[in-house]
This record gives C-alpha cells, structure tokens and sequence, in this order.
C-alpha cells in the first residue's frame, strides 16, 4: 500500500515562509509518521520553528533547510507499509529519548532479512 503523492507536490515545491505554512507542511508529512523512521526526531527542530516566541517569518538555517529536505527525500522515496498476515509472527521494535517515544510493529516478509 502506498499514498498518493500527487497532492503533496503543490504544498513541498518551496521552504514554507512563515510558521503557520511549515505547520501546515508538518501535519500534512503527519500522515506519514508511521512510515518514515525516526520521525518524531527528524521534525523535532522544524516543529520548533513553529513555536510561540518565535517570529513568524521563519528564519531557516543550514540544518533546517537540511531536515526538511531530508524529510521531503523520505517522504518522496515512496515508504510502504503492508497489511499484517495473521498467519506470521510479529515482532514491535521501540525507542524512546528525551525528544521523542515511537512503536512500530514489524512482520518478517518473504525476503530474508527485510521485515514489513
């Protein structure tokens, strides 16, 4: 299963200017969360950009333009996720650190060594 792309395009083409745009760019890649790894950790400083002392206009630094380019690569890289088989075993991987906490479930696919 994977999502339709088309409509991210409009709302990725260009940085977003002000924190309430980036925030709206943010919710929309919330969607995405449970398919892209770490990504409480890679939008932790985006998600920063949008706080309430900050100015609205959003100036972006080198790293940040990096995370949010990262980010868009993950999202555009097409992640999948998979409809569990009742049939197989499951496994939950789990990480925690003093940004984030996240859980996925994992369930061996029929490549050795690529879980789904």
């Amino acid at each position: 299963m994977t999502p339709d792309y088309s409509s991210l395009l409009n709302k990725l083409k260009k940085l977003p200017e002000t924190k309430v745009q980036l925030y709206k760019v943010l919710q929309t890649l919330n969607y995405f969360r449970i398919m892209v790894k770490n990504f409480a950790m890679s939008t932790a400083k985006l998600y920063k950009l949008t706080g309430a002392k900050k100015p609205m206009k959003i100036v972006w630094s080198q790293e940040t333009v990096k995370e949010y380019n990262d980010l868009i690569a993950i999202i555009y890289g097409k992640p999948r996720i998979f409809l569990r088989d009742p049939n197989k075993k499951i496994a939950m991987e789990v990480d925690a650190s003093q940004e984030a906490i996240g859980a996925v479930l994992l369930q061996e696919s029929g490549d050795p060594g690529r879980k789904r």
